[in-house]
């Protein structure tokens, strides 16, 4: 299985010419992997986020891992750079419905937790 944020993927959305629609070349072609990643503990990174702040920086470490620019993920998400730039600089108000699509071309995933639910 290939994780949704590899730079195998990314490549290969690059190669598809996918950049307005990488989101939709991304779960279509990997959406089996979505929903094994909730069943695997083994080897996931958890790290509670308390703020924007601390979000943009694990989006700014993912996007350097896999060695891409702003520019190449906005490209890849259908975001502008200057929306990728906010998001690492923790604004707060941007849109989440494209937080969420950056998270997931990065293969990052958002759980929420209650404490409230036992």
């Amino acid at each position: 299985m290939i994780p949704l944020g590899s730079k195998y993927v990314l490549q290969q959305a690059k190669q598809k010419k996918c950049s307005r629609t990488v989101t939709k070349c991304l779960f279509l072609t990997f959406s089996p992997y979505i929903d094994t990643v909730r069943d695997q503990a083994e080897g996931i990174m958890e790290q509670i986020i308390p703020n924007p702040k601390e979000l943009g920086a694990i989006v700014r470490e993912a996007r350097k891992e896999q060695h891409l620019t702003q520019e190449e993920l906005a490209g890849l998400t259908g975001t502008g750079r200057r929306f990728i730039s906010e998001l690492e600089q923790g604004k707060t108000t941007l849109e989440l419905g494209k937080v969420l699509l950056v998270l997931a071309a990065l293969g990052i995933a958002l759980y929420a937790l209650s404490k409230w639910k036992k």
